[in-house]
């Protein structure tokens, strides 16, 4: 029943209650923070940091500091945030500073357990009628209220300034009930039905199919059941990369140009300095498509390593955001950008690590620029477990590329290949002012 309560406090929250227009994605979130904030204030806590709040609501730091932003609460550094203002700023967001009486269509089983459940009464949902079209339904009495005939609904909504309908009847009939409840002036329900209701501009729907909820968690259980069958197999017969997305029932996602897709001149708008860098690492992990972002930038590439569960979704948050950072629209970006899956993804990652896909064959700058990367995004809240682990396995392939293979032995870097090459054309005569021109140059 919390996810009906839930589902009603969305329906409760009036529209415009402030200048900054909040995604619904965030305000789908907005009760489960004030559920743990409730909780954490009864049993004496004062203070929450970000990051203690999205471990109990199961997002990303980024993501509640991002929906905490439209509230007009920040948080303070070393502090956190204040829970008591804090759940009255969400309250005081949702609607809840009075009572919404709730009329529910439907006295079968449903209908009867929902009018029964005394917590709707208790967090702001008292139950103002129920209706059927039963004769046998109709006068018997379910969690203290009388259930009346579907005529009597006009009256019940009119007395009671009703506002919000809850549809507890067959499939067939919650059309019919959706457009009595709409006559009646209603203009926000609940439908329990499993159809897609047809309603007026100005009314909101939500919907609750448990049957689709059971789905969802089918999927869960099979795939921890696959990845419990993997884990049980010998560890010698997975690749590493199968490891390192097999974390979490989620999938690996690289984005990025680098020095072999775009010229200099896209390449420059995209290098990110490290307050850039974080920013973005924020702004993407607050996206709703991303689970854990990290940014790797360097003059020779820019890419966006994301978890996600919705693979299409994530590469268009990404991509928007790159247009946004750089200033190019799609058409100028798009042609220049690569994309990279699972396997395929984390891969990429080891041959960046490992040097193979610099500029310069094994130059021994970029294994840091990957460490650094990985670094901000755990400050920023972007790298949780599966880019953890991917990350760290990242920097041991480029360590044992450079201690076990001759890899590192050629030039270190592209200003040491620049020199090099000048050594080679001044030649013959000059080649030992060359050599001494090599030795200052690498300091």
């Amino acid at each position: 029943m919390k996810t009906c309560t839930s589902l009603l406090l969305l329906t409760s929250m009036p529209p415009h209650r402030t200048k900054r227009r909040i995604p619904d994605a965030t305000v789908s979130r907005l009760p489960i923070y004030l559920q743990i904030l409730t909780a954490q204030l009864e049993v004496g806590v004062s203070n929450m940091s970000s990051e203690e709040l999205a471990g109990l609501a199961g997002v990303n730091a980024a993501k509640v500091r991002k929906d905490l932003s439209y509230l007009g609460s920040y948080g303070t550094r070393g502090v956190g945030y204040e829970v008591q203002y804090l759940v009255y700023q969400i309250r005081h967001e949702l609607g809840l500073e009075h009572d919404w009486h709730v009329v529910i269509v439907g006295a079968g089983n449903l209908g009867q357990a929902l009018a029964g459940y005394g917590g709707f009464a208790d967090r702001g949902y008292p139950v103002a009628g129920i209706v059927d079209v039963s004769p046998d339904k109709v006068d018997t009495v379910v969690g203290g209220v009388r259930v009346r005939p579907l005529d009597d609904l006009h009256q019940i909504v009119s007395a009671k300034n009703v506002s919000i309908g809850v549809i507890a009847t067959p499939s067939e009939a919650a059309q019919e009930a959706a457009d009595l409840l709409v006559r009646a002036g209603v203009t926000s329900i609940l439908n329990f039905a499993s159809v897609v209701l047809s309603v007026p501009l100005g009314v909101t729907v939500r919907k609750v199919d448990l049957a689709v909820e059971l789905q969802i968690l089918s999927y869960h259980e099979q795939r921890r059941a696959a990845a419990a069958t993997a884990a049980s197999a010998p560890f010698r017969a997975r690749p590493v990369a199968a490891r390192a997305h097999r974390v979490r029932s989620m999938s690996i996602l690289v984005v990025g140009v680098n020095h072999r897709t775009a010229p200099l001149s896209v390449l420059e708008r995209l290098t990110l300095t490290g307050d850039e860098i974080s920013k973005t690492v924020s702004g993407l992990a607050a996206r709703d498509n991303l689970r854990e972002v990290v940014v790797l930038s360097t003059c020779n590439r820019t890419e966006v390593y994301a978890v996600t569960e919705r693979f299409h979704g994530a590469y268009a948050d990404i991509s928007d955001h790159l247009c946004t950072v750089s200033g190019l629209n799609a058409d100028e970006l798009t042609p220049h950008l690569y994309s990279e899956h699972d396997d395929a993804a984390v891969s990429h990652l080891f041959e960046v690590a490992a040097g193979l896909d610099s500029v310069v064959v094994g130059e021994g700058e970029i294994l840091g620029q990957v460490r650094d990367a990985w670094e901000v995004a755990r400050s920023e809240g972007g790298a949780r477990t599966s880019a953890n682990l991917m990350f760290r396995l990242a920097l041991e392939v480029g360590k044992r590329a450079r201690t076990e293979t001759a890899i590192a032995r050629g030039t270190a870097s592209i200003s040491h290949a620049a020199v090099e090459m000048v050594a080679e054309r001044l030649g013959g005569s000059r080649g030992t002012t060359g050599a001494r021109r090599r030795r200052r140059f690498d300091g």
